[in-house]
């Protein structure tokens, strides 16, 4: 149709005049051809590739270091070795090219147990800024990119396999500064082969290629540190007792170790140069960043944890990563299992101590945060009998566990909110009776008093009247003293799906925008929300939209009374900053950076099926209406339009890229003409977000928006489509106007 349309059209002179600047329209576009660049879909599978390019390289590097390494220690250093060596430098050259990291990267162990069936090797993950990848992972990559990437997870799990042998538990590049770091980098690494190798015999002399550290244990990092500035063992030995002798002053209480601590001191900093490389660094099972600070609190623990086992660095990891691991919710059974009883081991050792409070205070509060995010499937299928932990196998055998007391009554804890959270979602079913421990778990949860948890459950009950259908004046009276308990928004969010009555569901919606301009501290609960929206990318549920609808309302100050009662948010958000929460914003723009790919799957899932709707008369091969996914592709919009960053810049410029070209697929797709106010409408929106990014590069979209207004007015085809086309080009050279003032 757009290729008629287009045919049909005489343009003015200045309008052809740029027409031609921009290269015409792309109207010989084949309704088969998926991804192009030009095209939304198209743009975030490109942005994909070039994560994974990314990734590829990450795995390279892994692989070589470790072959290299690996391979040092069993036949000693070789010709082969050197150009493996040289390869390294290469592959690092190539990833210090790529953006979005900070010159880090990034390899710890976090255990077994992350994929159904792997072994012991494979718990690695790779980090470097926005980037990671594991073995599960590079096995997603390997199915998404097909057989040119089938050797990847095989490649990976060798380099996990080496990486254990060799007993790595944490390996941290610092390539921040990569023109000077390269050539110290490739010298530490060769210091730190002959630091393999002396442990394989080779012939080399030990007094110079082991180091030891204040717990007269083999060091990796002062063997390397010693080897870049030739120090002896006495020198080396000498300065390690200095630094352990004043590790409990004021301002050392950060670091875990004497090396950890070495270059705070500006006199070492000016007299020696410090590896760029650091193996074996227990604070990188903690930190994730150089310039990272830890409290001193898990300095001290972990200093305890490195004293009691000694010698054996797997437990030391194994500890650590059982009290502050943040990836308990995507860990599995067994795992769980032995993460809990190496805690409670330690534990056991802690009741001699004389600080056996301080450290059981650390340890409790720190893994009460990780468990808080196990996942409820997997709590479920665990049982607790007396002072055991009973789990299934994948087998089906039953394996118990004897656990520490308080560890097992922390996870009896998680057992109860559990069940107490499915009587709570229950309450807008059926009548639903809480006990004396429902009351005491909630208010556990919520922080609050056993008092006040029996007066919030009442004001939830009167929500709702006998027959469970919302009473929004009961809900909106009560709304200051739900905002009071942040935690309860996860089963207001949930009622909302509950809730079967369209009308009931519209009236509770708008409620919830309103009880969202009384809460303090939002963060949390958008987070909530978002890993709601992205549990599952690669499907839509109903709730979206009003997910995003929410997140959109949470991003705005002092909505106070004058709230948006409606299913859509209002378009003049992206106008004004004057009640955006800049602080909220900045926080999520660095969020979604880390949860890039699920979001990137979400959009394209959008996008596709409102093509598919688009694309079938009958709507058959989509469960979904059009207008419906139109509302949540705006909502999408609109979200990323007011959060901000380089990844929301790029989706907002891709959409606007392919809705702005008449050409495009999309309009001349068989239901697109009798959608036409939505897809202009979802242009508009486009066009308003990415002013607000300030772009010059964004004026040759918008330019191409203007010179194509015949054809959209064609295409529009009524009256009111040709009204709105007109209110198109408006913003769009209010947006052209913004971007070339830099004032919005």
């Amino acid at each position: 149709m757009a290729d008629r349309i287009e045919r049909e059209i005489l343009l003015d002179d200045e309008a052809q005049r740029l027409f031609e600047q921009l290269g015409g329209i792309e109207t010989d576009r084949e309704s088969d051809q998926g991804g192009k660049s030009e095209d939304l879909a198209g743009a975030l599978l490109e942005e994909e590739n070039r994560r994974d390019e990314c990734r590829i390289l990450l795995v390279e590097f892994v692989h070589l270091i470790s072959g290299y390494l690996a391979g040092v220690r069993l036949s000693g250093e070789t010709p082969k070795h050197r150009e493996t060596l040289e390869l390294l430098l290469a592959v690092l050259d190539k990833i210090c090219q790529f953006q979005g990291h900070q010159g880090e990267i990034l390899v710890r162990y976090r255990g077994a147990g992350f994929d159904r069936g792997q072994n012991e090797s494979a718990g690695y993950v790779i980090s470097m800024g926005v980037h990671s990848i594991d073995l599960p992972g590079s096995k997603a990559m390997a199915n998404r990119r097909g057989i040119i990437l089938s050797h990847l997870p095989g490649r990976l799990s060798t380099a996990f396999s080496s990486m254990a042998s060799l007993e790595i538990q944490t390996l941290h590049l610092n390539f921040l500064d990569w023109t000077e770091a390269r050539e110290l980098f490739r010298k530490s690494l060769e210091i730190l082969g002959r630091y393999f190798m002396s442990f394989a015999g080779h012939g080399t002399d030990d007094s110079t290629t082991v180091f030891h550290n204040e717990n007269d244990q083999p060091d990796p990092n002062l063997t390397m540190v010693a080897g870049l500035n030739g120090l002896s063992q006495k020198t080396l030995r000498g300065l390690v007792a200095k630094v352990k002798g004043v590790m409990n002053n004021p301002g050392l209480e950060q670091f875990t170790s004497v090396y950890g601590a070495l270059f705070h001191f500006k006199q070492i900093r000016e007299k020696l140069l410090k590896p760029p490389l650091e193996v074996n660094n227990l604070r990188w099972l903690i930190a994730s960043r150089d310039d990272e600070v830890l409290t001193k609190e898990k300095s001290y623990l972990v200093r305890k944890i490195i004293d009691h086992y000694g010698s054996s660095l797997a437990t030391t990891a194994q500890v650590v990563q059982g009290i502050y691991g943040c990836d308990y919710r995507d860990i599995e059974a067994d795992a769980l299992d032995e993460r809990l009883r190496r805690v409670g081991d330690f534990l056991d050792f802690a009741v001699k101590s004389t600080d056996r409070e301080v450290i059981e205070r650390e340890v409790l509060q720190n893994m009460e945060r990780g468990l808080d995010d196990l996942p409820e499937r997997l709590i479920d299928s665990l049982a607790i009998r007396e002072n055991t932990l009973e789990r299934k196998t994948l087998q089906g055998e039953t394996i118990s566990s004897r656990l520490n007391a308080k560890v097992l009554d922390l996870l009896a804890y998680f057992k109860r909110r559990t069940g107490t959270k499915k009587k709570m979602k229950e309450m807008v079913r059926r009548p639903i009776d809480f006990d004396d421990q429902d009351y005491e778990t909630i208010a556990r949860d919520f922080k609050i008093s056993v008092k006040e948890v029996k007066t919030l459950l009442n004001l939830l009950k009167s929500c709702f009247d006998k027959e469970f259908r919302f009473l929004r004046g009961a809900f909106e009276k009560n709304i200051p003293e739900f905002a009071v308990h942040e935690k309860v928004f996860s089963f207001l969010w949930h009622y909302l799906k509950e809730i079967g009555n369209r009308n009931d569901r519209v009236a509770y919606l708008n409620s919830l925008q309103a009880l969202v301009s009384y809460m303090a501290n939002p963060y949390e609960s958008i987070l909530f929300l978002l890993d709601d929206l992205l549990h599952s990318p690669e499907s839509i549920d109903y709730s979206d939209r009003n997910t995003m609808m929410l997140a959109n309302a949470f991003l705005q100050k002092r909505i106070g009374e004058h709230y948006y009662d409606s299913e859509m948010t209002p378009e003049e958000v992206l106008l004004s900053d004057d009640r955006l929460n800049k602080e909220l914003t900045s926080r999520l723009s660095d969020h979604l950076e880390k949860e890039q790919d699920r979001l990137f799957q979400k959009i394209r899932t959008i996008h596709e099926q409102a093509q598919t709707s688009l694309s079938s008369e009958k709507g058959a091969d989509s469960r979904m209406s059009f207008k419906f996914l139109f509302a949540l592709e705006r909502e999408m919009y609109i979200f990323l339009s007011l959060v901000g960053g380089e990844m929301a810049h790029m989706v907002i410029r891709s959409a606007v890229k392919e809705y702005g070209d008449a050409g495009s697929e999309i309009y001349g797709l068989p239901k697109s003409v009798q959608s036409a106010k939505e897809l202009i409408l979802l242009l508009q929106v486009g066009v308003r977000g990415l002013a607000r990014f300030k772009d010059e590069g964004d004026l040759v979209p918008l330019d191409r928006i203007i010179v194509q207004e015949p054809l959209f007015a064609r295409f529009a085809n009524s009256t009111r489509g040709e009204a709105g086309v007109k209110r198109l080009t408006a913003w769009v050279e209010e947006a052209r106007k913004q971007i070339r003032t830099g004032v919005m």
